[in-house]
């Protein structure tokens, strides 16, 4: 599997955005960074897309898919690759109309995309429409000319109904602190064991042996595909006199879905802080 490479500059948005630039006066907009489908197995849907050209000249642009999946690290970052190469990809799946056009002087376009679905599709598949627009050239600091273009990318996660499951675990979940002087350290793995992405946002509380919520707090969110693992890192506030806790972990996956650890933590008076077994 293999990034791009290509000799342009990329400006990727993912929200309701622009790009300029004051050399060549590109500017445009689209309406849908996010789509989201459900679809049968061997069955087809279309949506459209907004394309607007927010400069008083003419702009060409071109439409077409790509794959994308989450980075290793979980926290929402993206990498990109050629259409057909990743695990799980739907770009082969999409065709767009028009695939190229032209975008008149503060002028609209609509662009339809139809994604047919295999009759033996089951879980999550995941692309992004691109458009994309010549900018012109510059030079890099050798001094070669290079071909510069923007483009926008529209991101599609499509889950095939009636196939979806949404599942996870928690592995390796470990609560320590040295001593007073360190800080306290929530650490685990959090594992996609479904076949459709999740995000998932996760909080805790430390409540002691009477039923007292000592503290409470949020861990950073974890943005997976299926079969991804992510390290999770955390600190929190420890200011807890010695004694144990129960901390207690909940992880919402979407959908009504959630899942919950809980391990005993003891606190010592010099302030360290570990989790028993």
């Amino acid at each position: 599997m293999k990034k791009y490479s290509y000799l342009f500059i990329l400006f990727i948005l993912f929200s309701i955005c622009t790009i300029c630039t004051n050399s060549f006066a590109f500017s445009i907009r689209i309406n849908e960074p996010k789509i989201s489908l459900s679809v049968p197995a061997g069955g087809a849907k279309s949506a459209t897309i907004s394309v607007d050209n927010l400069t008083d000249e003419m702009i060409s642009v071109r439409a077409y898919a790509d794959d994308w999946h989450y980075a290793k690290q979980g926290d929402g970052t993206k990498e990109f690759f050629p259409r057909g190469t990743t695990d799980f990809s739907c770009s082969n799946w999409i065709t767009t109309y028009p695939a190229e056009f032209e975008l008149p002087p503060y002028g609209h376009k609509e662009v339809q995309f139809t994604i047919r679905v295999p009759q033996d599709a089951k879980g999550g598949y995941y692309s992004v429409i691109f458009f994309e627009s010549g900018l012109g050239t510059a030079q890099t600091p050798e001094g070669v000319s290079v071909a510069v273009a923007g483009r926008l990318g529209s991101l599609i996660y499509l889950g095939v109904e009636g196939t979806v499951n949404k599942l996870a675990a928690v592995e390796s979940l470990t609560i320590s602190r040295k001593d007073k002087n360190s800080p306290a350290q929530i650490n685990f793995i959090f594992v996609n064991t479904g076949n459709i992405d999740i995000t998932a946002k996760g909080t805790y509380n430390i409540i002691d042996d009477k039923g007292m919520v000592y503290a409470r707090g949020q861990v950073p969110d974890i943005y997976t595909t299926q079969g991804n693992e992510v390290n999770v890192n955390a600190n929190f506030s420890s200011d807890l006199p010695s004694g144990n806790y129960d901390f207690i972990l909940t992880l919402d996956l979407g959908a009504d879905s959630s899942i919950t650890e809980e391990r005993r933590i003891q606190v010592k008076d010099s302030g360290l802080v570990q989790t028993l077994e």
